[in-house]
């Protein structure tokens, strides 16, 4: 495309239909979105392996020194990353210089819009693919499941908190932390239950390991305002565990 344009400009004076050309087709989202979602897995494989493999590592080092530009391993993957950003500089710089009425007017102003959507896809996807991993990462800290399926499950955020007890005088009688994870139908309370074994620390990293206390939709929770702050609330009676009541205090 470029190649074509380039060799008709003199004549031609068009460069925009070849952008929209290029990244109006839909196979360019998913490539780049699978790229880019993957990427910092594969920064960290490239890592692990070439400290474990020296054969690798020497690979690595003998491909930046041969190469005209010296860039190493990061800098030749995170090249597809950077590119939307410059090509989108490169659309307003052009766009600057081209006077209205001209002919590529249109179809540069087309190719900004195309990239800018396809640039904002992109970032959204990689929000999502973020919140899926970050949601999978706490159930293998907590090493249960809430349900037979938990597909579309993503974290939103999480707190730490107290759980405040009181008696029937409104005393506080006894206060534990918590941490509060909002999923995007669950509302689930974990406490922390100490260090992880080796074998948690290789497979998930050096995380606490989490014990779910309890699990609730978000429909369930009621949401009680009060002057406390990042407490959770917990009514107690004289007749046992009957009767008591958990609510979230804003």
């Amino acid at each position: 495309e470029l190649a074509d344009v380039a060799s008709k400009w003199d004549q031609d004076e068009r460069i925009g239909d070849a952008f929209v050309a290029s990244f109006s087709k839909s196979m360019v989202l998913e490539a780049y979105s699978d790229f880019i979602n993957n990427f910092t897995d594969a920064m960290e494989v490239a890592k692990t392996e070439s400290k474990r493999k020296s054969a690798f590592a020497d690979f690595l080092k003998v491909k930046q020194i041969t190469a005209h530009d010296r860039l190493n391993f990061y800098g030749l993957i995170v090249k597809p990353i950077q590119r939307f950003p410059q090509f989108i500089l490169l659309l307003q710089d052009l766009l600057k210089e081209t006077p209205p009425g001209h002919a590529d007017r249109m179809a540069l102003q087309l190719a900004l819009t195309t990239l800018e959507s396809l640039a904002e896809m992109l970032n959204e996807r990689k929000r999502e693919a973020e919140q899926i991993a970050a949601f999978r990462a706490k159930m293998r800290q907590i090493g249960s499941k809430l349900g037979r399926s938990e597909t579309g499950r993503v974290l939103l955020r999480e707190d730490q908190v107290q759980r405040l007890e009181f008696n029937q005088a409104g005393q506080v009688t006894r206060s534990k932390p918590r941490k509060l994870l909002l999923l995007n139908d669950r509302v689930v309370c974990v406490v922390g239950s100490g260090r992880p074994s080796e074998a948690d620390m290789a497979s998930a990293g050096q995380q606490e390991k989490l014990t779910m206390k309890w699990c609730a939709g978000v429909e369930e929770i009621e949401v009680v305002e009060g002057t406390g702050t990042g407490t959770l609330a917990r009514m107690t009676t004289g007749h046992g565990s009957h009767g008591k009541k958990s609510s979230l205090v804003k």
